[in-house]
């Protein structure tokens, strides 16, 4: 594959080692013409994934995610972070990933409320409940 072979040479191509605006130049032309997304994590390296040819960021809130505990984005958070992503004209998607029980699933109707209030392009679901849950909304 054409990636592969374009990662191969940013190690046997020293000066690209040590210049991050060539080695930015040099990833922008390996992925032209390429029909994927590039996303990332949303994190505090924010700026950084999106100059290396970031599409969308994901991120999760203090809900309903997969990784529930880990610092995830309160409510506030999640709206000043949708409109930053969207300032800089890249897109945000919002994991909505945990698997529940059935007395799990209130909130899910809110949460899917929230992201649609506060502009989220897209939410990560993978639960079939809150799939239909989220289409209701």
């Amino acid at each position: 594959m054409q990636i592969m072979q374009d990662r191969r040479n940013l190690h046997r191509i020293p000066e690209l080692d040590r210049d991050l605006p060539k080695t930015l130049e040099y990833l922008k032309e390996s992925l032209k013409g390429l029909s994927c997304r590039v996303f990332s994590p949303m994190d505090g390296a924010l700026c950084a994934w999106f100059d290396f040819g970031a599409d969308a960021v994901y991120l999760a809130g203090t809900s309903f995610g997969m990784r529930s505990f880990a610092g995830n984005f309160d409510d506030d958070a999640l709206k000043r972070a949708v409109d930053y992503v969207h300032f800089h004209g890249k897109k945000i998607f919002v994991t909505v990933n945990a698997y529940m029980y059935n007395n799990d699933l209130d909130g899910v109707a809110e949460t899917c409320r929230v992201l649609e209030d506060i502009g989220a392009d897209a939410a990560i679901v993978a639960d079939p409940a809150t799939i239909e849950i989220a289409r209701e909304v």
